[in-house]
């Protein structure tokens, strides 16, 4: 779904053909995140990171999109399961995107910097985890 929302920015696209790779994106993240939801045992998430990064992902498309109260309803969930994902990496990982897509709703950038200080204070984060957390919080996003 990452891949499909990067590739629908690509200039080489014509308008019409970037809004498909967005809506495959889309239809990706919430098959994904649908299957996660229904399933009746954890091994479709066990380390608990794959549905927040697809509800992420979607966000990001719902804020193109100009869906801006489903956008917060989905940060809202991701910031309540968070702490719960048991990969320190892909934990700061979640908090660091959260941060960044806050940050870009109106009203929301100061929670968005909380966010992001969160990524970057994870316990037992490799250090090259830990600089990717403090770019994205001066505005560096890779």
């Amino acid at each position: 779904s990452t891949l499909l929302v990067w590739m629908s920015w690509r200039r080489e696209l014509d308008p019409r053909e970037q809004k498909r790779v967005l809506l495959a994106a889309r239809e990706v993240c919430v098959v994904g995140i649908n299957s996660i939801i229904n399933a009746s045992d954890a091994r479709y998430d066990p380390e608990g990171h794959t549905r927040p990064l697809l509800q992420l992902t979607l966000a990001d498309i719902l804020l193109r999109e100009g869906n801006r109260d489903l956008f917060y309803n989905i940060l809202v969930d991701v910031g309540q399961i968070a702490r719960q994902i048991k990969d320190a990496n892909q934990r700061a990982r979640v908090y660091r995107k959260l941060g960044i897509l806050l940050r870009q709703h109106k009203g929301l950038f100061w929670r968005g910097v909380g966010w992001s200080i969160r990524a970057c204070v994870v316990w037992k984060v490799p250090m090259n985890v830990r600089l990717k957390s403090l770019a994205a919080l001066v505005g560096y996003n890779p």
